[in-house]
C-alpha cells in the first residue's frame, strides 16, 4: 500500500493491507530485514514517510534499520512513529480529522536560518563597529572583527551540530490537511491547519522542497496550494472536471519549489505552475486513475503509476532543444506488474557495484516489489536490471519439529500445525533422482491437525522437539500451548501459565534444552532463557545491546536457532553481529567476527560444535565455536567461493543439515536450493582472480579477461556448474517458504506456486489487447 526509502537508500519500508510494515536491505541482494508486526487490515498505512533526524545523516556510516524516523498514516485516523529497533510504535497521535488518506514530510535543515540570522547580527555588529571606528586605532578594529568572526563560526558550529526540523502534512477525511512538526524523536505536535475546507475528502498531499508551502489534491477537482505556517490558501486550481463525476486527485507532488504535478482519475498526469496557479501541462497516457507519483532527486524526471498496472515516465525536455524548454515529454511506459500499481518510489541504488544508479520501486495489489532502472539502458540490459520479489518472508514462516513428522506453519493471525505424510522409499533405480532430490512419492497424504486463529499477528512461533507444545509471540507477548490427544490426533489445545516470564516483551521465539527451556529475545535485544517449568527467567544476556567499546546501540535480534543438540544458542541482529551462548552452562560463549555485509541466515552443524553463517553477498562462514575461531575449510574457501555462486541475485534466508551426512547442508533461497559438502573442496572457475570478489565489492574487481587461463585451443576453460560434487544446485521448487529435513535422509520443502497467490487476486482491470 506504500513505500518509502530510507534518507541513505539503504533501506526500504514497504507497507501491506494487512497493516504490517516491512524493513528491506538494500545493500546487496534485496532481503526483507525486519517485520513490523500487523494489526490488521484496519490499521494498514496509506502513506510512509522516512526522514533524517540529523544534518548529514544519509551520507553518514549505515545505522541499519535505526536510521533516521519513520512515519505511517491510515484511515484508522492515527499518525504513527515507530521505534525499528523495538518493532512497536513509538508515538501514536490522534489527528483529530478521520481517516488520513495521504501522508507527506520534509526536513528542513536550522543551519541555513542560523546561518542567516548571525550574518545579520555580525552585519549590525559591523555597522556599529564602522561608526566607532573613527575615533580608534586600526589595531582596536582589527581585535574586535577577529572576535566578531570568532563569534560567528561558534554559532555555525553549534547550528550543525543541531537535529534538522521534521514537518508533517496530513490530508485528512474532513477536507482539512493539518501540518505536524516533529522536533525530535517521540514528539508530534500539531503546527497548522488549512483555513480551506475541501468539498469533501482531502485525497493527497506533498511539500515543496524549503518546507514554506503544501500542496493538496481533493475529491472536488480541485488542486490547492497553502502556505505551511498559517494555513491560508495561496492558490485554488481547478483540473477537468464532469458534474456526475468528480474528478478525485489523487495524488500530489512538489518538484523543487515552482512545480506542482498531479494525478487523477482521468488518467491526467498534469504539470502546474505553483507561483502564478495555472496549469501547464496535461498528458494522458493511462487508462485509468493515476494513484501514485514519484520524482528523481534531480527534478527533471517524474514517474506515474495507476490501476491500469503501467508506470509511466515523463521527462523534462533539455533546454538545448529550442521551444521544449520547460515542456515535459512522456519518455516511457512499463507494465511489470498483473494488476493495480498502488505505490512508488525512486531511490538511488546502495550496492557497491552501481552506487549512485536511480531506480524505480513499486508495488502494487500484485504484492510484488519491482525494482527496475529509472534511465533507459536498451531492452537487454533494461531486462536484466528489472527484479521481482515475491512476498515470501526472508524469516522462515514454517517450524519443523526435530524429530521429523509435524510442521508448524505461519500466516499472519493463524498459526496451522500440520502431519507430513509418510514418503515410500525409493528403489534402487530411483537412488539417482533422489540424489539429485526430486520429489518423492507419498504413500499418506499431509494432514492438518491444528488451525489456530489468534486474532492477533503472530510474529514467530516454535515447536517442541516432541512436538507436544507450541510457543508463540503474538501482539509482543509469549504464549504457551500444550496440544491435547493420542495416536498422533490433536483433540485441543490447554494455555500453559508462564508466570513473570508472559510479561516479556518479545519478537522471537526457540525451544531449547530439550523443551525444558524456551529462549526467548526481547524488544531490547536482550536475549533470556525461560524455565518453562517454573515459568522463571533462569539467565539474560546483553551481549546485543552493547557494542564492543560497551556503549549501548539500539538493534533489534532477528533470528534464533538452537543446535540440533541441544547444547549451542545463536542469535543475530540487525547489525550484522553473531552471538553464541553455550546452554549447558548458560554462559556467553563468543562473538563471531564482525561482518560488512549483511547476515541472511545463520545455522549449526549436528555434530560438532560449528556455526554456519551466510551473507548476503552469498558468501559462507564456518565458525568453531569451542575454538572461536574460522575452521579451516572456511579459512580457505569462504573468500574464493565459485563465480556462479556469487553471482546469484537471491539472498540466501535458510540453513538445514542432513543429520544422515552431518558435513553436508541445503541453504536455500526463494528460487532455488544450494548443496554444500563442508567435507569437500570448493571447486574452481575459470578465472581465480574473480573468485576474490564477491558483489559488495565489485567496484573494485579487474576487469574480466584480463587473466584467463587458456584451454586446448586458446579459449578460456568453462566451468561445468551440473557437474560440481559441490555447491550443487536444485531449482525444483520455487517459490521456496521453508527447507528442511525430516527424517533420516528426506528433506521436506515447502513451496506457495504463484498461480496459487493469482487466484486469491481480484480480476485487473480490462485491457484490450490487438487481437483479442
Amino acid at each position: 500500500t506504500a513505500i518509502a526509502a530510507s534518507p541513505s537508500c539503504r533501506r526500504l519500508a514497504v507497507a501491506r493491507a494487512d497493516g504490517s510494515i516491512e524493513i528491506w536491505n538494500c545493500t546487496v541482494s534485496w532481503f526483507q530485514e525486519l517485520v513490523v508486526p500487523g494489526r490488521g487490515g484496519a490499521h494498514a498505512a496509506r502513506s510512509l514517510v522516512w526522514l533524517a533526524a540529523e544534518e548529514g545523516e544519509a551520507e553518514g556510516p549505515d545505522r541499519g534499520a535505526c536510521e533516521g524516523r519513520l512515519f505511517s498514516a491510515g484511515l484508522d485516523a492515527a499518525l504513527v512513529e515507530w521505534d525499528l529497533a523495538r518493532l512497536e510504535p513509538r508515538v501514536v497521535e490522534q489527528v483529530n480529522g478521520g481517516g488520513v488518506w495521504a501522508l507527506a514530510g520534509v526536513a528542513v535543515s536550522v543551519v541555513e536560518g542560523a546561518k542567516k540570522e548571525s550574518e545579520r547580527e555580525t552585519e549590525t555588529v559591523r555597522t556599529a563597529d564602522d561608526s566607532e571606528s573613527e575615533s580608534e586605532s586600526e589595531s582596536e578594529s582589527e581585535r574586535e572583527s577577529k572576535s566578531e568572526s570568532e563569534r560567528k563560526r561558534e554559532r555555525e558550529r553549534k547550528a550543525v551540530a543541531r537535529p534538522v526540523v521534521l514537518k508533517l502534512a496530513a490530508a485528512c477525511e474532513d477536507g482539512k490537511v493539518r501540518t505536524f512538526l516533529a522536533p525530535y524523536r517521540g514528539v508530534l505536535e500539531l503546527h497548522s491547519n488549512s483555513v480551506f475546507r475541501f468539498q469533501g475528502r482531502a485525497l493527497s498531499v506533498a511539500w515543496n522542497r524549503s518546507g514554506t508551502r503544501v500542496v493538496a489534491g481533493g475529491s472536488d477537482a480541485t488542486v490547492r496550494v497553502m502556505n505551511a505556517d498559517s494555513g491560508n490558501l495561496v492558490h485554488r486550481m481547478t483540473t477537468t472536471n464532469y458534474a456526475k463525476n468528480p474528478t478525485l486527485v489523487w495524488a500530489a507532488l512538489f518538484v523543487g519549489d515552482d512545480i506542482v504535478v498531479t494525478g487523477n482519475s482521468l488518467g491526467d498526469t498534469e504539470f502546474w505552475d505553483a507561483e502564478m496557479g495555472v496549469l501547464l501541462q496535461s498528458l494522458r497516457h493511462h487508462k485509468a486513475d493515476v494513484i501514485a507519483l514519484a520524482a528523481n532527486g534531480v527534478g527533471d524526471v517524474v514517474v506515474a503509476a495507476g490501476i491500469d498496472s503501467k508506470i509511466s515516465t515523463f521527462k523534462l525536455a533539455p533546454p538545448s532543444e529550442e521551444g521544449a524548454f520547460g515542456t515535459w515529454r512522456h519518455e516511457k511506459g512499463r507494465r511489470h506488474h498483473t494488476h493495480d500499481v498502488s505505490a512508488v518510489a525512486v531511490c538511488k541504488s546502495a550496492a557497491a557495484g552501481d552506487a549512485g544508479r536511480e531506480l524505480i520501486v513499486s508495488g502494487g495489489l500484485d504484492t510484488q516489489l519491482v525494482q527496475q532502472d529509472l534511465e533507459e539502458r536498451g531492452q537487454e540490459a533494461h531486462r536484466s536490471l528489472t527484479r521481482r520479489h515475491a512476498p515470501i518472508p526472508h524469516q522462515p514462516c514454517v517450524r519443523l519439529a526435530p524429530g521429523g513428522g509435524r510442521l508448524l506453519a505461519i500466516e499472519g493471525t493463524r498459526v496451522r500445525l500440520w502431519a507430513l505424510g509418510e514418503a515410500e522409499t525409493p528403489a534402487k533405480r530411483a537412488l539417482k533422482l533422489h540424489e539429485n532430490y526430486a520429489a518423492l512419492p507419498l504413500r499418506h497424504e499431509h494432514r492438518l491437525l491444528l488451525d489456530l486463529d489468534l486474532e492477533a499477528f503472530v510474529a514467530d512461533a516454535a515447536l517442541a522437539p516432541d512436538a507436544d507444545r507450541i510457543a508463540l509471540v503474538a501482539d509482543g507477548r509469549l504464549q504457551l500451548f500444550a496440544l491435547l490427544g493420542d495416536n498422533g490426533a490433536v483433540e485441543g489445545i490447554r494455555r500453559l501459565r508462564l508466570g513473570g516470564a508472559e510479561a516479556l516483551q518479545c519478537t522471537r521465539v526457540a525451544f531449547a534444552g530439550s523443551g525444558s527451556l524456551l529462549a526467548v529475545a526481547e524488544r531490547s535485544a536482550e536475549i533470556s532463557l525461560v524455565d518453562v517449568a517454573e515459568g522463571a527467567v533462569v539467565a539474560s544476556f546483553d551481549a546485543h545491546t552493547r557494542d564492543e567499546g560497551g556503549e549501548e546501540v539500539a538493534t533489534c535480534v532477528t533470528s534464533l536457532v538452537v543446535s540440533a543438540d541441544g547444547h549451542w544458542l545463536l542469535s543475530c541482529d540487525s547489525s550484522n553481529r553473531v552471538h553464541a551462548f553455550n546452554l549447558d552452562t548458560l554462559q556467553h560463549q563468543a562473538a563471531l567476527p564482525a561482518f560488512n555485509v549483511p547476515v541472511t541466515a545463520v545455522g549449526t552443524r549436528p555434530t560438532e560444535a560449528h556455526a554456519v553463517v551466510a551473507c548476503a553477498d552469498n558468501r559462507v562462514f564456518e565458525y568453531d565455536l569451542r575454538g572461536r575461531c574460522l575452521t579451516p575449510w572456511s579459512r580457505k574457501h569462504s573468500q574464493r567461493l565459485p563465480r556462479f555462486h556469487m553471482e546469484r541475485r537471491e539472498a540466501l534466508c535458510g540453513i538445514s543439515f542432513n543429520p544422515a551426512r552431518p558435513s553436508r547442508a541445503v541453504f536455500h533461497a526463494q528460487s532455488y536450493l544450494c548443496v554444500v559438502d563442508f567435507a569437500k573442496a570448493v571447486p574452481k572457475d575459470d578465472n581465480d582472480s574473480a573468485l576474490l570478489v564477491s558483489r559488495a565489492t565489485a567496484a573494485e574487481a579487474p576487469a574480466p579477461g584480463k587473466r584467463k587461463r587458456p584451454g586446448k585451443e586458446g579459449e578460456p576453460r568453462k566451468f561445468d556448474k551440473k557437474k560440481a560434487h559441490n555447491f550443487y544446485y536444485v531449482s525444483h521448487y520455487k517459490p521456496i517458504l521453508f527447507a528442511g529435513f525430516s527424517a533420516g535422509d528426506q528433506l521436506a520443502v515447502v513451496e506457495r506456486p504463484w498461480a496459487q497467490v493469482l487466484q486469491q487476486l481480484p480480476t485487473p482491470v480490462y485491457r484490450h489487447k490487438y487481437g483479442t
